[in-house]
């Protein structure tokens, strides 16, 4: 329209307004992909409390997304994770958080007449999922803390 023609497809599914694949600017928020999620995981829980002290003095930065904030990572850092666990943790956590907003956009999409219950049932399987990842992962003692962690993201993700 208007002399622009249209941007070939690269794939025959259709493209929502929302990804998680790619990195794109959407009414003035990013939305990260997958593998960013994991990248930004690792480095705000390496870098630890020094970047929440920083972002509370910082001035007026763009929101985080609910599975990046200071209370998430916090928890994450609790965890004590080895260099060697937190790639593992974080393809696992973003494994999860792809899944998850993928699933609610599904079943919006469906128009289930009892969204509500539909969600939670699907959010417990993924749950489970993830937690069966995780404990390849984690040694018993860091699981109290990975419950903590699990608790506070559910929480964040959820409206």
């Amino acid at each position: 329209m208007w002399g622009c023609p249209a941007a070939p497809r690269s794939s025959p599914r259709q493209h929502s307004s929302v990804t998680l694949y790619g990195l794109i600017w959407e009414e003035g928020s990013v939305v990260l992909s997958r593998l960013s999620v994991s990248f930004a995981v690792l480095v705000l829980a390496l870098v630890g409390t020094t970047a929440v002290a920083e972002e509370a003095a910082a001035p007026a930065a763009p929101a985080l997304p609910p599975w990046m904030s200071a209370d998430v990572v916090k928890a994450a850092v609790a965890i004590n994770m080895t260099d060697a666990q937190a790639p593992e943790f974080n393809k696992v956590v973003g494994l999860y958080v792809t899944d998850y907003f993928a699933m609610i956009q599904k079943v919006m999409k469906v128009g289930a007449p009892n969204m509500d219950m539909t969600i939670r049932s699907k959010d417990n399987a993924l749950v489970h999922k993830m937690d069966d990842g995780v404990h390849k992962i984690l040694t018993k003692e860091q699981w109290p803390a990975y419950e903590d962690y699990k608790k506070v993201l559910r929480a964040g993700l959820k409206p």
